[in-house]
């Protein structure tokens, strides 16, 4: 069920920044002709975006997502995993976590993508999601470099739902462009980089 936050996620986004001083996360347009089409800033550390977007969730009301103690062993697995093939993405975790004074292992990490998805389509009171299907195919896209390499990249094309141009500049990983259909934060679910 979707919730109706009673502020806007850019509001709520700038309050956030406000309140931390500092700018993980910044939404905005990038033209008057484009109002569905959101660019997003995102930069610094993965910790303090987990800090912001931990911030975010409790202004939208979220309560902390507790681990299910069925879900014990699974989470270990998926903490273990992430420790080995994508620390930044369990720093994050710590860092919403922590905005909730609380500890990654207490998370329900069998959950934590669709947390970040709501925030996104919640906060924009998106009524149909990417989990909705799709009324198209995906574009694809294929181009030849000067050194003569073939790049292809896909979009995901969705319905009645806001795009985001994800300009992501954290440390520690490439920087990348990408275009993401659900979320509003570097968690990009599909695109072309």
């Amino acid at each position: 069920m979707l919730i109706k936050p009673k502020q806007h996620i850019e509001q709520i986004i700038a309050r956030v920044s406000n309140k931390l001083k500092f700018d993980a996360l910044v939404v905005g347009q990038i033209s008057d002709d484009l109002s569905m089409f959101r660019k997003v800033d995102v930069s610094g550390s993965f910790y303090k975006l987990g800090i912001f977007l931990g911030h975010c969730a409790i202004e939208l009301g979220y309560g902390f997502p507790k681990l299910n103690k069925k879900n014990g062993d699974l989470n270990q697995r998926i903490i273990d995993m992430y420790k080995d093939c994508y620390p930044q993405y369990l720093e994050q975790l710590q860092g919403v976590a922590r905005a909730y004074g609380a500890s990654v292992e207490a998370m329900d990490l069998t959950v934590m993508e669709p947390f970040f998805a709501r925030m996104g389509y919640e906060g924009y009171r998106i009524k149909k999601s990417v989990k909705s299907g799709f009324k198209n195919m995906c574009t694809v896209i294929g181009a030849t470099g000067s050194n003569g390499k073939t790049y292809i990249g896909r979009n995901l094309d969705t319905f009645n739902i806001t795009g985001f141009l994800v300009n992501s500049k954290m440390e520690g990983v490439y920087k990348t462009v990408n275009t993401s259909g659900e979320a509003f934060c570097n968690y990009v679910v599909d695109g072309i980089n």
